[in-house]
């Protein structure tokens, strides 16, 4: 059996026999073909040592019912393996929790040549981006790992969850957090448990155990997380004031000092522990959370006609926002402060698409998602799209569509001209739109409500003769306004850069007939400038 599919058995044991094949992929960073593939393997190994096969049920879902079976069998295997069929887990390990490795050390520790463990590193190196970390060349001492610490400590709590069973790495988990008396953090969560009277299931309060014995280490250690998301949402919280009432447990135990974010932080994990887990386990929520995000990213990108999936500063962004808003509306918690008619009224388009695009989000809780809380999440798609239009620094390419006939149809299209700079595509009547080839158009626009037509590109109702709050609109959702005045100097630049020009006077007096209302003349000499106006 190789080591990614006891890795899958590994994950079916984890979530309790039930599990899917997208989110195996998800987890393992393989396709669901393979993943199918591995199944079958295992199912032949299964099979001819006389067990029950996985089975495959609906919803591509597959499912076992005695977790004991797949227990012995990781096991078995496990101890039948040699060492260095582990040099990719252990150089992780001391990647991850040691923080630094070096070459030499490891060549001698595993009995691998120095080709095999740069071939290793390619692979972590692919891993730990992932986690938004990186090893880096430190002179004379080898390779450390770089990155927030709030990272650091997602990358620990996943290996541990995902190796502490195992036979080899348990001991060796062991080892290294054998400093730290781990009965008073079970003390610690008793305490809250009792106090907020939350009965925490099995592998929820695993996991949470975890991270605390993560984040106790770390603190000893003098790692302390910089920045947090959230704060002030999570300090409002009765489980922060709860959490923060039996800290000094930790503090004086283990002699560290737990500051406003490492409190954050303590009650976001133990809010993901009770709160979310009557179906899926804790660890699976942090997962899924990340899986959401990148959904919605991706339905509202096919909605709007753009490409935000690469934009990680909208990814983290989604995912800090996923979780106070999931807790606000499990409890039935009413945002204060509103932004709704405000932004309808000012970004209306980006509201209806994020609208379109929040469907993941609807069926991981099984409720509905109130209009405050879309206009709140469709903040960070107006961010990323003023970030894409800024980097693009193009011209938009509008499609106009108008039932009014040519006349208003034209001077809309004018109107729009005049003030921003744009490329309108065409204009088309109404009926024509459904059958409209939308590929290089990056919005609609038009005299005629277009909110409840799916056609995967921004639309945006104004009228035939645009008012200041139709220019606002237009203005909100990207486009760029047209430049008033164009300084001859810029403009002979460009020709001189791209051609040749012959008769550079001849060319400024044409230009100057041409674009008389807009150009300023700040080349000749003839022409008054403030300065002569002025005395001394």
């Amino acid at each position: 059996m190789t080591k990614r599919e006891i890795k899958i058995l590994k994950y079916i044991i984890k979530y309790n026999g039930k599990i899917s094949y997208k989110l195996l992929s998800e987890l393992l960073y393989i396709n669901e073909r393979s993943i199918r593939y591995d199944i079958d393997k295992i199912n032949e190994i299964l099979k001819n040592n006389n067990h029950p096969e996985i089975e495959k049920i609906e919803k591509g879902k597959i499912s076992y019912t005695n977790l004991n079976i797949l227990v012995m069998v990781v096991d078995k295997f496990i101890k039948n393996m040699d060492i260095t069929e582990y040099k990719d887990e252990i150089i992780m390990f001391k990647v991850l929790f040691l923080e630094r490795i070096n070459l030499k050390n490891i060549e001698d520790e595993l009995g691998i040549s120095r080709s095999s463990i740069k071939n290793i590193l390619k692979t972590v190196r692919e891993n730990l981006k992932k986690d938004e970390l990186k090893l880096e060349i430190e002179v004379q001492k080898g390779l450390i790992l770089v990155g927030e610490e709030e990272n650091v400590r997602k990358a620990q709590l996943k290996f541990i969850l995902m190796y502490s069973k195992d036979v080899y790495f348990s001991s060796i988990l062991e080892k290294y957090y054998e400093e730290i008396d781990k009965k008073k953090i079970e003390i610690f969560l008793k305490s809250i448990m009792d106090s907020t009277k939350h009965v925490i299931s099995d592998e929820p309060y695993i996991n949470l155990y975890n991270y605390i014995l993560i984040t106790v280490d770390r603190l000893k250690k003098e790692k302390h997380i910089s920045k947090i998301e959230n704060q002030v949402f999570f300090q409002g919280l009765k489980e922060y004031k709860e959490v923060n009432k039996f800290l000094n447990i930790l503090e004086i135990e283990y002699k560290v000092k737990i500051n406003s974010n490492e409190k954050v932080r303590l009650t976001d994990y133990f809010l993901g522990s009770h709160c979310y887990s009557t179906e899926n386990s804790s660890y699976q929520f942090w997962i899924e959370i990340d899986i959401i995000a990148k959904k919605i990213i991706k339905m509202f990108s096919e909605n709007m006609g753009v490409n935000l999936s690469r934009d990680k500063v909208l990814l983290k962004g989604i995912i800090n926002h996923l979780k106070p808003t999931i807790h606000r509306l499990k409890n039935n918690q009413v945002l204060e402060n509103s932004i709704l008619k405000d932004f309808l009224k000012l970004y209306k388009p980006i509201f209806m698409g994020t609208k379109k695009s929040i469907k993941p989000l609807r069926n991981f809780i099984g409720l509905e998602i109130t209009e405050d809380e879309i206009a709140f999440l469709a903040i960070h798609f107006k961010a990323a799209l003023d970030r894409t239009n800024k980097l693009e620094n193009r011209k938009n390419n509008i499609l106009v569509v108008c039932s009014s006939g040519y006349g208003t149809s034209k001077l809309l299209s004018q109107q729009i001209n005049e003030n921003f700079a744009v490329n309108i595509v065409e204009v088309i009547p109404f009926y024509k739109l459904k059958d409209y080839i939308l590929e290089n158009v990056d919005l609609i626009v038009g005299t005629i409500n277009m909110d409840e037509i799916n056609l995967g590109k921004p639309c945006i109702t104004i009228n035939t003769i645009l008012s200041k709050e139709d220019i606002t609109l237009l203005e909100n959702v990207g486009l760029s306004k047209r430049k008033n005045r164009i300084f001859l100097s810029d403009l002979l630049e460009i020709f001189k850069r791209n051609g040749v020009v012959k008769n550079e006077n001849v060319l400024v007096k044409d230009l100057s007939i041409l674009m008389n209302e807009i150009l300023i003349n700040d080349i000749d000499s003839d022409e008054l400038k403030l300065s002569d106006m002025l005395e001394d």
